[in-house]
């Protein structure tokens, strides 16, 4: 009927293409070869890789297959897998690797030259019977559906033994309840109400590389003492690693110590690195105590640096922990936030219930302070099981409050006194200073009373002892109405005002009225008071002694 072939290709579209080139020589490098141990083994379920370089003129796709045996031909086709590059196809063992393996060539540039790279994961179960036994790899490229003769049926320089065992190691605990527990050496310090996460993962034996692709198992943790056993389980994941809750709180306990227990129902030979775990439930705050026997004093000229030591106990346990120390400035009651300073510390020895600590105060140039001035001490430190330090020193809200001993000569006004205390125009008066020197050194200060003006009324020079209180008296005259505009400088501070009350005129006529109303009351009771002392004289009544004093005159 003159119908085509279908997809029977054509001149501009062959079905097949034939290149007809002379045959070359395939070249397999034997320094190329090369297998990704870890102390010549493998690991099951943890990828490895298998590589070499091959140089053919005719290129790597006229390859009819390359086949890579890990165990080598020893043992037959067991674990033989085969790449056929020309049509992308694969065959490998199932029994012998856990997944497909993963085949990737890459031309070098310039040159008719490949890298090859075969990715490849060890079952877990075919692993269990390849255990104390040293195994060669082969490999062999099929070319014109012959082997190319490259000798490689035994790779002596790739020799490599499987690994065996597992261990399981716990990596963390964490409290979801504050204070936070602590895992150390074996030893979990914590609270009975806690709720701890245990993390976990499954390593290599003693290689530190975590296990891959293990299958799913149950991890149990069992908590011994209590009345009645708590157990708490919880599967794997594939990477290896885990987390398993234990909540405290669901158990009662009558000792202060009790233990955990790790197991699991992997089939695979494992150990356990600290598989059990002693509790130590603390119930009490640590103390602190202060080592340093100066008392909490610094000195004005001094303020550079200061050394405390102190030390932290507790009868549960203490952790070789650091801990922060903390210090600010103090002005008028108040914390001055932005001098807040601290520090970490790192205990210089510690015992299973003791450790001590050292610090140094560093207070030069953080602030320029003033006299009046406090330095606020604590420390912020934690006992095994989480519990806070308690009491003075402990806390920003409860610190230890230093004095700043005032040394260098400085002079204050404490009181200031005016004679008369109702000035009045006209009058002199005198205006008297309470000053005394804070310090504990001596020194000499020029004091100046000055008027609204910058006019000197009076200027003294004073000398003052140690700690010496002294009164410095002015004496000036009182010129006008209202505000007195006085200042006093002290040695070259800037002056400062002098608070007195407004000065008063008081008129001369109604003074000299005042006067005479004065004289006139006083006289008029002088008056009155000796006329009722002649009255009653008069009518006082005679005695005998009167009556015999007057016999005795008529008979004079």
């Amino acid at each position: 009927s003159g119908r085509p072939l279908t997809n029977g290709g054509s001149q501009d579209n062959p079905l097949v293409e034939m290149y007809i080139q002379p045959q070359y020589d395939t070249i397999v490098p034997v320094g190329s070869l090369n297998l990704d141990t870890i102390e010549n083994r493998l690991f099951p379920g943890k990828s490895h890789h298998f590589s070499f370089d091959v140089l053919d003129e005719n290129g790597i796709q006229s390859f009819d297959q390359i086949r890579f045996d890990i165990t080598g031909k020893s043992d037959g086709d067991t674990c033989q897998l085969g790449v056929m590059i020309w049509n992308n196809s694969l065959e490998w063992d199932a029994l012998c690797y856990l997944k497909e393996p993963v085949f990737t060539y890459e031309k070098y540039e310039l040159m008719e030259k490949w890298k090859v790279n075969i990715f490849f994961v060890m079952d877990w179960n075919f692993a269990q019977g390849l255990e104390n036994e040293t195994y060669l790899p082969s490999l062999s490229i099929i070319d014109e559906n012959v082997p190319v003769g490259l000798g490689f049926d035994a790779i002596s320089t790739v020799p490599w033994q499987m690994h065996e065992g597992l261990k399981f190691i716990l990596t963390e605990v964490k409290d979801h309840n504050s204070p936070y527990a602590s895992l150390y050496e074996g030893t979990i310090f914590c609270s009975t109400l806690d709720k701890l996460d245990f993390f976990w993962h499954v390593e290599y034996g003693e290689s530190g590389i975590i296990a891959e692709n293990l299958p799913t198992f149950t991890v149990s943790f069992q908590v011994n003492e209590a009345i009645f056993p708590l157990i708490f389980s919880s599967p794997s994941n594939q990477n290896g690693t885990g987390m398993t809750s234990v909540d405290l709180s669901k158990g009662t306990f009558t000792t202060p110590i009790a233990s955990i227990s790790m197991e699991s129902d992997l089939i695979y030979t494992h150990h356990y690195e600290n598989a059990l775990f002693d509790i130590k439930f603390d119930i009490t705050s640590p103390q602190l105590h202060i080592n340093t026997t100066e008392d909490f004093t610094f000195s004005s000229d001094e303020m550079n640096q200061w050394n405390i030591s102190f030390s932290i106990s507790d009868v549960e346990g203490m952790l070789p922990n650091p801990v922060y120390l903390n210090w600010m400035f103090v002005r008028n009651g108040m914390m001055i936030e932005e001098t807040n300073y601290q520090i970490p510390l790192e205990p210089v020895v510690c015992t299973a219930l003791k450790c001590e600590y050292s610090g140094v105060i560093d207070l030069e140039r953080q602030f320029i302070f003033e006299q009046g001035d406090a330095v606020a001490i604590w420390i912020n430190a934690t006992d095994a099981s989480g519990r806070p330090i308690k009491g003075v020193g402990s806390s920003q809200a409860s610190p230890i409050l230093s004095t700043i001993e005032w040394v260098e000569y400085q002079i204050i006004v404490t009181d200031i006194i005016l004679e008369p205390s109702t000035p009045q125009v006209g009058m002199n008066a005198n205006l008297l200073f309470t000053t005394k020197n804070t310090g504990r050194e001596n020194g000499t200060s020029q004091f100046t009373l000055i008027d609204g003006f910058g006019n000197t009324i009076e200027s003294q020079s004073v000398n003052f002892a140690s700690n010496e209180t002294k009164i410095i008296s002015f004496r000036f005259e009182i010129w006008k109405e209202g505000e007195i505009n006085l200042f006093l400088v002290i040695d070259n501070e800037d002056p400062k005002p002098v608070i007195l009350p407004d000065a008063i005129i008081v008129d001369q006529a109604s003074a000299s009225f005042s006067s005479k109303v004065v004289g006139l009351s006083t006289l008029f009771l002088l008056s009155a008071c000796f006329v009722l002392y002649l009255v009653l004289q008069n009518n006082k009544p005679k005695s005998e002694h009167d009556a015999d004093d007057y016999s005795w005159f008529e008979e004079e």
